[in-house]
């Protein structure tokens, strides 16, 4: 953690080793998961842009804004805060390659994101 918040990456593959996933959530972000790429993780969680209804294919930096990824990472976070789930200690964001850096740049800019993570490049 860093001052309080949980360190958030942004990647196109889950890291591999038992302390990334004993102890952190990852969220699939468009991509499904394999069972080896669940497996180990404290929390699995799968998200999809506006629920398949979206007219600009569901990744646009508009859909991952509002109602979007950024919301529903911030509404994990207060649920643990709340005590629902064990603390996390890190999160990981798995997206499609051509996506990180879109999803790592929205994810920066979203104002109350950043009270409960930290993101890494």
């Amino acid at each position: 953690m860093q001052g309080g918040r949980v360190p958030l990456f942004v990647r196109s593959h889950p890291p591999q080793g038992q302390v990334w996933r004993s102890h952190g959530g990852v969220v699939f972000a468009g991509v499904p998961p394999t069972p080896e790429q669940a497996q180990g993780w404290a929390c699995v969680l799968e998200w999809s842009a506006n629920g398949g209804e979206v007219s600009h294919g569901g990744h646009c930096l508009c859909c991952v804004g509002r109602g979007g990824l950024d919301q529903f990472l911030l509404a994990q976070a207060q649920s643990r805060v709340r005590g629902v789930g064990a603390p996390l200690e890190v999160m990981v964001v798995v997206c499609p390659p051509e996506l990180v850096k879109a999803y790592a740049t929205q994810l920066k800019t979203s104002i109350f994101l950043s009270s409960f993570y930290a993101l890494y490049p």
